[in-house]
C-alpha cells in the first residue's frame, strides 16, 4: 500500500477563493489564472509562494502562467493526470504515483483523465483508497468523459489493479 504523497502537479483553473496549506498536496505546485489582490488573493499568493519554494527545493521545475488551460500534452510522461471537464479542459492534477487525497482543489472534480505511467492506476470515491473502487485504468489508458459512475467521485488513487 502506498501511503506517501508523491510530487503532484496543478494547473488551470482558478484555486478555492480560500485555500488552504493543507488542501495543497505535499510538494506539488499549483498553476492558476491571475489572482486578485484582494484578501484572499494575498493568502493565495502566500500559499503559492510558500508551494512554489518547497517544489524548487525538491528539484522540481516550476512554470508559473496567467491564463493555464490543461490540455492533454500537458500530462507529464510517467504520470496519471486528471481534468475537471470533458476533453481534458478545466483544473488539472497529475502524479507519478499513489495519491491518498487529492484535495480540495480536484477532490470529487474528475471528468477525464489519462494513464501515462506504465503500470494500472486505480480511482476510489474515498481518501486513503476507501470506499467504492471506482475504475481500474490500464496503461496507457484515457477517457475524454468519463461515465456517470466514475464523474466527479475521485477522491484518491493508487497504483495497481484493484476492481
Amino acid at each position: 500500500m502506498h501511503d506517501h504523497h508523491p510530487a503532484g502537479r496543478v494547473l488551470g483553473g482558478h484555486p478555492d477563493p480560500v485555500q488552504r496549506q493543507d488542501d495543497l498536496i505535499p510538494g506539488g505546485h499549483v498553476l492558476s489564472g491571475g489572482t486578485k489582490m484582494t484578501a484572499t488573493g494575498k493568502r493565495r499568493g502566500r500559499v503559492l509562494t510558500g508551494v512554489l519554494a518547497l517544489a524548487a527545493a525538491a528539484g522540481m521545475s516550476v512554470v508559473a502562467t496567467g491564463t493555464a488551460q490543461a490540455l492533454p500534452e500537458q500530462c507529464p510522461d510517467k504520470h496519471f493526470c486528471v481534468w475537471e471537464h470533458t476533453g481534458y479542459q478545466g483544473r488539472f492534477f497529475s502524479a507519478p504515483g499513489s495519491v491518498a487525497n487529492i484535495g480540495a482543489y480536484m477532490n470529487d472534480r474528475t471528468t477525464s483523465y489519462w494513464n501515462r505511467t506504465d503500470t494500472w492506476i486505480t480511482l476510489y470515491n474515498d481518501s486513503n483508497y476507501g470506499g467504492s473502487c471506482l475504475v481500474s485504468v490500464p496503461p496507457g489508458g484515457s477517457s475524454y468523459n468519463v461515465s456517470s459512475s466514475v464523474n466527479d467521485r475521485m477522491t484518491s488513487f493508487r497504483t495497481g489493479k484493484f476492481c
